[in-house]
């Protein structure tokens, strides 16, 4: 993993095993690396917690997938997290609450929108899964959101060392995984020329507007409106903010620029890359020649 006159210096130092260096926080790294980093500048400490934590568990590392959220510098949740305003963003119809302790969780009784399989998650096997079920955790969303204090929560209700969720890093794990979705093509926006032609008649009788922030908008609403739920990411609370600067058409979001993703990315409270993940532009365009029987 590393030169030998680093690992004598780190046993020197009580680090003896693969478990230690995996277990280093953002501080531990920064210390180690001031410390010896001016004479082993090869080094790179950024990349030893996970170096490790893939070796504590026998994997070669040439076959880890440096891409993958499971590896990389153990991840400590937020202090504080939003969840209100999370459940009005991301859990729109569901019956859910805020609980202080745990974070989102659905009410007893209640069935979610949809169930993830949590043992996806590198870390969480067929026990935890069962056990996160039994606290009314069953979506990737829902671990996405933790705080501090809700891993500290869930590391003592499950009987697992809390800096095992930091170390296999659960949350933001979680939160790819939510925001994968289905495969679609290829993320491609589309020029503002283009979106002013497909929208030209339009924009020439003053139906719309071409943007400078968010694109082709609406001056009021259509007679004929699109189901923007239906586009994987929007949920009823940001259907509403859509529609309410003028987007009510999949055409619209199908024509989207690169500037104006960034801009509607701003919107979201959480999974802001969704937009690119979930491929909103490409989903659109589909769902606009399903139902129209027009190719954008």
């Amino acid at each position: 993993m590393t030169n030998q006159g680093m690992i004598a210096r780190l046993n020197a130092k009580g680090v003896k095993t693969y478990e230690q260096i995996a277990d280093w926080q953002g501080s531990d790294v920064s210390g180690f690396s001031a410390e010896f980093g001016a004479s082993d500048s090869d080094v790179n400490f950024g990349e030893l917690p996970w170096k490790a934590n893939a070796l504590a568990g026998a994997i070669n590392l040439e076959d880890v997938d440096l891409k993958d959220t499971a590896f990389g510098v153990p991840f400590e949740a937020p202090a504080k997290v939003d969840h209100d305003s999370l459940i009005k963003a991301d859990f729109a119809g569901e019956k859910v609450k805020n609980e202080a302790d745990l974070g989102i969780v659905y009410a007893k009784g209640a069935k979610a929108s949809h169930e993830d399989d949590l043992t996806t998650i590198k870390g969480v096997g067929p026990v935890l899964s069962k056990e996160l079920n039994n606290y009314d955790v069953c979506c990737y969303k829902q671990v996405a959101a933790w705080s501090d204090h809700n891993v500290n929560e869930f590391s003592e209700r499950l009987n697992y060392f809390k800096n095992r969720i930091e170390r296999d890093r659960w949350i933001p794990q979680a939160a790819e995984l939510e925001c994968e979705g289905d495969a679609v093509e290829e993320f491609k926006a589309s020029s503002e020329e283009e979106a002013a032609s497909i929208f030209s008649g339009q924009l020439a009788s003053g139906e719309v507007k071409q943007d400078v922030n968010y694109g082709i908008l609406y001056a009021e609403k259509p007679g004929e409106i699109d189901d923007l739920k239906k586009i994987k990411g929007v949920g009823k609370v940001l259907e509403g903010k859509l529609n309410e600067i003028g987007v009510y058409r999949f055409k619209q979001v199908g024509v989207w620029t690169k500037p104006f993703c960034e801009e509607f990315a701003k919107m979201l409270t959480s999974f802001k890359d969704r937009i690119y993940r979930d491929n909103w532009i490409a989903q659109a365009k589909g769902l606009h020649n399903e139902k129209y029987d027009d190719k954008l």
